[in-house]
């Protein structure tokens, strides 16, 4: 197939010219795009949000849940994308041209679906905002999602939503009826965990679906189920195909009918970007059968990568669209041997996909699961079952409903043309008996389901079920695909050339190509000292880079985000590869700087980190949020320490000296209030010093006070203390630190009015260059032969 001649597909060439242009655009004229993008922010410049006006036809909205922070409690709404947006300021600025903007999408949430119907066009007045950027290495980045998808702004209503027209669209009105009734279905004829797995595996809604299973399916590399791809669209395209062959339909009666329905399925779950590739190749797939022709997949897949590229062109940085087009790409790699037996055949194809998918998997997920090429030698078959069976029963059991209750009311309405009222056709019997027969069915589903998960939780079990690997750098991907291509072109032409002929001993080209991925994913560059204040919202969270995997942690919490481990520092270590913490380091129990390491502790030594000590303040104030903390580290085998004044901390870092002094509370310390107790850090590296203070206050903060007086030296980074608070961190204290640079962490808006101005002002009076975490998002401060480097998220 590739070795066919590239210079026959012209489509290739158009695709990776196309690209190529993008790319170019991009990297030269990112600000002019961005400006054509972002039209409203110049709106934003003085405020957070812009009153307007908006208006504009539903595209598509899904179901939501979400914890309520204070009570606990499930929270439902919905997630609406209209389309065709006009939006009207209720002000303008100065500079303002446009009394309307217009938009091709826009997205929000409310918590009522009254009049929320596909085609519908409505108003509403609404709060607009920016889209968050990611503030952490590693964490969900909603503005470059939302690129993808053309959607630039997002709106929080602040009126009721008005109905200025009604959907005509009888297609619209037909699919959003059997999508809900299909859902129905498989809520009446399925557990509710099994029921949100099929919703998310056959209508593309994930609101349903349980996050333990999400998580489970994913850090076992079999999420792709969960989503609508290439799989779905090729199980069921194949499903009707043949059974409308089995029912002696024409060969092209039963392409045309096959294609129209993938249309309409694609069209009812959205048109993903996975199932637009998927469709747009089986429909060609069906016209060359129909017309007998060649089918070159190479062609279709470049034709179907240019197609979606030019209506989205950022869709080339979506993890969903590379995923999806390098996985077909390792199909067609694929060698498929006929002495092979169907086990091997199996595994050689599963290995194929896992060679091209593997750097992107690593590039926007930073972890592999090394069982994943087995279990999807089980789980691809039976998904096949899951989907054709699924699919089917949702159809035709919506169908049945629908005539059963055409003909009850039907027949009621002619019985009582002759007087003879009563309920003769009693439709809730009838649909019931409708159920219990499709729940007969959806059996095989829910075993197969259930299956699964028993088996995934086996392998949860095994050493090594997860590789945390960080994420690599572009320059190492690009190598790996330049090499990995190369070495699979020559080793299917090993009679050409010199280059070819290399590759002719099996032996040798084996021994070269995985001595080359070894080199080029697992040989890494010397790791440099680093102390990062990662981006917790109101709390503090600062991670210590000191080796290859591991580091260690000062405090981890905050009071404005919700499991702040799970959703904002998880994901930055495992970007960084880290997978050991030596050391957690908390300062005091307050609930903004211990919340994430709770979860820490409850999730250490499953395989995702690994814990060996807490250090705890030598205090003499014990109180319960304290000990609750030394009781959960020790259940979960994670060894406490209690640090004090003297105390020290010495390793190596690149083969230089790191050394922590504690430098307060000293032991036994008793304090009116836990901030007075917080245990202060200095450190030293190459020369650079950093002192880190937890949220030291008054009295506390006076014995701090005492101690660098005696020390007599200045810091090149001071960690400021709680968070920029004017009551902390005064002149005294400044003169004798001298910090040139300061690090406030703090959240975006916070009800403290964190940092304080009268602080501000303070630092800026002994020249100190200030960074806030509230706005650089997190701030990397990395030391390299005794020389410092800056690096912000924002």
């Amino acid at each position: 197939m590739i070795g066919g001649g590239i210079i026959k597909r012209p489509l290739v060439y158009m695709m990776f010219g196309f690209i190529i242009v993008f790319l170019f655009m991009h990297i030269f004229f990112k600000e002019r795009i961005f400006k054509n993008m972002y039209i409203l922010d110049d709106y934003f410049k003085e405020a957070e949000t812009l009153s307007c006006e908006v208006s504009g036809k539903i595209d598509t909205f899904n179901i939501t849940s979400s914890t309520d922070k204070y009570t606990g409690e499930e929270v439902i709404s919905y997630k609406v994308i209209i389309k065709n947006v006009v939006i009207e300021p209720a002000t303008f600025n100065s500079d303002a041209k446009n009394s309307t903007y217009k938009f091709k999408k826009l997205v929000f949430y409310c918590d009522s679906d009254k009049l929320l119907m596909p085609g519908n066009i409505i108003s509403f007045k609404a709060n607009l905002k920016k889209l968050n950027k990611r503030t952490n290495p590693g964490n969900y980045d909603e503005e470059s999602y939302y690129r993808a998808k053309k959607i630039y702004y997002k709106a929080e209503p602040t009126s009721e939503i008005t109905l200025k027209s009604r959907n005509k669209n009888v297609i619209n009105s037909f699919l959003f009826s059997l999508k809900n009734q299909m859902r129905n279905i498989y809520n009446k004829t399925l557990d509710k965990k099994e029921a949100g797995i099929v919703s998310a595996m056959i209508l593309g809604e994930k609101s349903t679906l349980d996050s333990d299973i999400k998580e489970l399916y994913s850090i076992n590399g079999i999420s792709h189920i969960l989503a609508i791809s290439g799989l779905h669209i090729s199980v069921i395209g194949v499903f009707i195909f043949a059974l409308l062959k089995r029912l002696n339909v024409s060969l092209e009666v039963a392409s045309i009918v096959t294609i129209i329905v993938i249309l309409l399925y694609a069209d009812m779950t959205g048109f993903i970007i996975s199932a637009n590739r998927a469709v747009i190749m089986l429909m060609f797939s069906l016209f060359t059968t129909i017309n007998k022709r060649t089918y070159d997949n190479v062609s279709i897949l470049s034709f179907a990568a240019l197609f979606i590229l030019v209506n989205s062109p950022y869709q080339l940085f979506s993890s969903g669209f590379l995923l999806s087009f390098f996985a077909v790409v390792g199909i067609i790699f694929h060698e498929d041997k006929d002495e092979d037996s169907f086990l091997l055949s199996s595994l050689k194809f599963s290995f194929s996909i896992n060679l091209f998918t593997l750097p992107i998997i690593m590039y926007y997920f930073y972890e592999i699961p090394p069982y994943g090429i087995l279990l999807n030698l089980i789980v691809i078959p039976l998904a096949s079952i899951v989907v054709s069976m699924s699919f089917s029963v949702g159809v035709v059991g919506s169908g049945i409903i629908f005539i059963s209750s055409f003909v009850c009311d039907f027949f009621n309405s002619f019985m009582d043309r002759f007087n003879l009222h009563g309920d003769w056709f009693n439709y809730d019997a009838t649909k019931s008996l409708i159920f219990k027969t499709l729940s007969f069915f959806m059996g095989i589903v829910n075993y197969i389901l259930k299956l699964y998960e028993l088996i995934l939780k086996l392998t949860e079990k095994l050493p090594f079920h997860v590789i945390v690997t960080g994420c690599p750098s572009l320059v190492r991907i690009y190598i790996y695909y330049i090499f990995l291509i190369g070495f699979l072109y020559a080793k299917r032409n090993v009679n050409k050339g010199i280059l070819f002929r290399f590759f002719s001993d099996k032996l040798k080209r084996n021994l070269v190509f995985f001595v080359a991925v070894f080199a080029i994913f697992f040989l890494k560059a010397p790791v440099n000292f680093s102390v990062t204040s990662v981006d917790v919202g109101q709390g503090d969270c600062h991670i210590l880079r000191t080796g290859q995997n591991e580091a260690y942690m000062v405090d981890c919490g905050s009071t404005s985000v919700n499991d702040v481990y799970k959703y904002r520092v998880s994901s930055f270590l495992k970007y960084k590869g880290i997978t050991r913490l030596k050391y957690i380091i908390m300062t005091h129990a307050d609930d903004d700087h211990i919340s994430g390491i709770k979860e820490i502790l409850s999730v250490s030594g499953r395989g995702e980190i690994k814990v060996e000590n807490l250090c705890m303040p030598d205090t003499a104030m014990k109180d319960e949020a304290y000990m609750d903390l030394v009781k959960l580290a020790k259940e979960n085998k994670v060894k406490v320490l209690y640090i004090k004044k003297g105390d020290k901390i010495t390793t190596k870092v690149g083969g230089k000296p790191l050394n922590i002094n504690c430098l307060h509370p000293f032991e036994g310390y008793l304090p009116e209030d836990r901030n007075a107790y917080s245990t202060t850090l200095s450190m030293e590296y190459c020369k650079v010093r950093f002192l880190l203070t937890g949220d030291i206050a008054d009295e506390g903060e006076k014995e701090v006070i005492q101690v660098l007086k005696e020390m007599q030296g200045e810091y090149d980074i001071l960690k400021v203390a709680h968070h920029g608070s004017n009551l902390s961190t005064p002149e005294e204290f400044l003169k004798l630190v001298n910090p040139k640079i300061s690090l406030i962490s703090c959240g975006k808006n916070n009800r403290y009015g964190h940092p304080g101005k009268e602080l501000l002002k303070r630092l800026e009076a002994t020249g100190s260059s200030i960074y806030r975490t509230d706005e650089s998002g997190a701030i990397e401060v990395m030391v390299r032969k005794g020389r410092v480097r800056i690096k912000k998220q924002v």
